[in-house]
């Protein structure tokens, strides 16, 4: 069995590298996949200590959060490729100078 120390530091480092991709990185489409993965963490250390209380709700709340990041994905997905269509850039810099 893992404890819940490991778990959730492995949540906490999943978290940490979904931001540091977000500040770091200046393409939009590593930034979605920033943003997914910090949903993923925040959904993931719900799930753990949901089972660490023996509670139910916590692993449903975490299969809605799942369903909503799929969703955002998508869009998210979606509207990048029409910006690639039209801008032929992924950019963030760039593509705040276009709307300027």
């Amino acid at each position: 069995m893992i404890s819940l120390f490991n778990s959730l530091s492995f949540s906490f480092i999943l978290l940490f590298l979904g931001i540091t991709g977000i500040i770091i990185r200046k393409n939009a489409l590593f930034t979605l996949i920033s943003i997914e993965i910090i949903l993923s963490a925040t959904g993931l250390s719900i799930a753990i200590l949901s089972s660490y209380w023996d509670d139910i709700n916590g692993q449903i709340f975490f299969l809605v959060t799942l369903t909503c990041a799929a969703t955002d994905s998508v869009i998210g997905l979606a509207l990048l490729l029409q910006l690639y269509r039209i801008h032929k850039t992924l950019n963030i810099d760039l593509l705040n100078e276009i709307k300027k």
